[in-house]
């Protein structure tokens, strides 16, 4: 109880901005206590802890290899804790998630620069031997330390030429993610979804162009998918691909990295005007207009070919009862029929393919 007590206080002053102030000079006793706790038998502990040291790495001044280091030990140490080990992991993935500041910069040095490379070695090994563990829990943790990994490699390693060749160790991540069987159950898959798209993204552009096809595959296998935790997954990676455009790279990387969003935006028009439409889920039905609405968004003239299997499901979710459908859908309709431009409303009310009744209302709709 005295345990839990402290751990509310601690986090009530790391939730609230003006508080962290106070505790701000007190950050290496409060990342002791921390790591002290995370590996506390009680689960309860544990998820407070966790919560504080995600709040703690945002005000965090120094670098974090100390604390990722201990937890790293402590993850060795408590292998035979099934428990432990996912508490340990989620903390490794929302550090990393939550290094807004910068923290694990690479630095001039090269000692800096290898012991941040080799920290990432040894994260991307638990990464890839959690895939293939027999728990369940095990392996949906593990996406968020897969998602912690991209969004790292993005905003630090590959501003580095020092550390580019650390691409290998993605062409080895990859490579183990694609070989996965597609019988796998839910979590994983849809881990491995997420993972593939990312790792296109952002995990350079060796990377990108050795895999294209497999995760273009991969996708299009999650999209015709049955299971909903799988599409809803499948559709949110898509919407990862489509928003290349936002891509903070080197000005030719960003070209060809645009090439994949267009061939995206081509190879799941189909399964996405589908995902769209009344036969599934509004769960389901939402991320895949998101998807269509990025796309309308990020690649206009691509995705303004494809209006016909589109338009019919997006008029559909104006009338549904879901606000957020109805919200979405406008949202899509406004980027895919781009209401400064008349002449794409005028070539789809022209096409003979364009049922009537839906071409009057998209024509009062956009009036």
């Amino acid at each position: 109880l005295m345990k839990q007590n402290i751990l509310n206080c601690l986090n009530f002053f790391l939730n609230e901005e003006m508080l962290r102030l106070i505790v701000k000079p007190f950050i290496p006793q409060l990342q002791s206590t921390l790591l002290k706790l995370i590996v506390d038998p009680i689960k309860s502990i544990r998820l407070k802890t966790i919560y504080g040291l995600k709040k703690l790495i945002c005000i965090m001044t120094n670098k974090i290899e100390n604390v990722i280091n201990e937890l790293l030990t402590h993850y060795n140490k408590f292998l035979s804790s099934l428990a432990i080990r996912i508490s340990i992991i989620e903390s490794l993935g929302l550090i990393l998630l939550n290094n807004s500041n910068g923290l694990l910069a690479v630095t001039n040095t090269s000692n800096g620069s290898i012991v941040v490379a080799g920290l990432l070695d040894k994260l991307i090994d638990i990464c890839l031997q959690s895939y293939h563990d027999e728990d369940d829990s095990i392996r949906q943790s593990n996406n968020i330390l897969l998602q912690g990994l991209i969004v790292i490699t993005n905003n630090q390693l590959y501003k580095s030429n020092q550390l580019v060749n650390n691409s290998d160790r993605y062409n080895y991540l990859m490579s183990d993610l694609i070989d996965v069987s597609s019988t796998d159950p839910v979590s994983t898959t849809c881990g491995r979804v997420v993972g593939v798209a990312s790792c296109l993204v952002y995990a350079g552009l060796t990377v990108s162009q050795t895999y294209k096809d497999e995760i273009l595959s991969i996708l299009l296998n999650a999209l015709n998918d049955e299971r909903s935790p799988v599409l809803i997954c499948a559709c949110r990676a898509v919407h990862t691909l489509v928003s290349i455009p936002n891509y903070q790279g080197s000005e030719d990387n960003k070209q060809d990295y645009r090439s994949i969003g267009q061939l995206a935006v081509h190879t799941f028009n189909k399964q996405l005007a589908h995902l769209s439409s009344t036969s599934f889920t509004s769960d389901v039905r939402y991320e895949a207009i998101v998807a269509i609405k990025q796309c309308g968004k990020n690649y206009p003239i691509a995705s303004q070919q494809h209006l016909q299997i589109y338009i019919p499901n997006l008029v559909s979710a104006l009338h549904d009862i879901n606000l957020n459908l109805k919200t979405i859908a406008e949202r899509a309709l406004r980027y895919l029929l781009d209401k400064d431009n008349e002449n794409v409303l005028n070539n789809y009310l022209s096409n003979k393919e364009t049922d009537i009744n839906t071409g009057r209302f998209i024509r009062d709709y956009h009036k």
